[in-house]
């Protein structure tokens, strides 16, 4: 019987490293789709049990990084692994909620600030900077566009728009190294709780399909 758990808990888990593969392939052209890279190892994990979640994830980082690039595998293992492991064990042992959601929360802003001072140390890319960089170049386009705006058009207008986005783009840009640290609390905490309900919503319930199918 023992023998037979262990097989179907791993047969479980190869099909749940699967599903975790398309996931963060198809992040690639589809970005929202990478916050819901934890959901299906914590529906293995209540199912089979935190090991076998924690052995998919750990399976999947390693062919992600094979499959799109030792970054990408970096990004998954560094950013989503923590945060599917935190919510998986929470939910294994039957935790409250609200503290399971507080633990994926705690190791997604952890996992954050480790990968941007990773990004900072071995790649010199400062996150916040790259943001403000990106602001500033959209403004500056903007402006460029409404500059080339033929003169037969409204100019006055054009004029004001212009002058509003001086105005307007030193203050965005300024604003963002102010409210970074909230986003980044925001996004921890909207993760954790969306990951959280989808697990309840039997989102991956058609591996069941797959296990019939792998019978047959």
């Amino acid at each position: 019987m023992n023998r037979n758990y262990k097989t179907s808990s791993l047969t479980e888990s190869a099909m749940i490293t699967g599903i975790l593969v398309v996931i963060a392939y198809l992040s690639s052209f589809i970005s929202i789709l990478m916050f819901f890279y934890p959901t299906p190892a914590i529906i293995l994990a209540k199912r089979k049990g935190i090991k076998y979640a924690a052995l998919a994830l750990v399976a999947s980082d390693i062919i992600v990084g094979m499959l799109l690039g030792i970054q990408s595998g970096m990004i998954f293992l560094i950013l989503y692994t923590p945060l599917a492991v935190a919510l998986a064990y929470g939910i294994y042992k039957d935790k409250d909620a609200n503290k399971t959601i507080l633990m994926g929360t705690a190791a997604y802003l952890i996992s954050f600030v480790a990968m941007i001072f990773l990004m900072d140390a071995f790649l010199g890319i400062n996150f916040v900077q790259q943001l403000k960089d990106i602001y500033t170049e959209s403004f500056r386009m903007s402006k460029e566009m409404l500059s080339n705006v033929p003169s037969g058009m409204n100019n006055e207008s054009v004029n004001e728009m212009i002058k509003t986005l001086e105005e307007l783009g030193p203050m965005m840009v300024n604003t963002i190294s102010t409210i970074f640290p909230a986003i980044l609390i925001v996004s921890s905490v909207a993760t954790s709780f969306v990951n959280y309900i989808m697990k309840g919503l039997h989102i991956f319930h058609f591996q069941k399909h797959l296990w019939l199918l792998w019978q047959q």
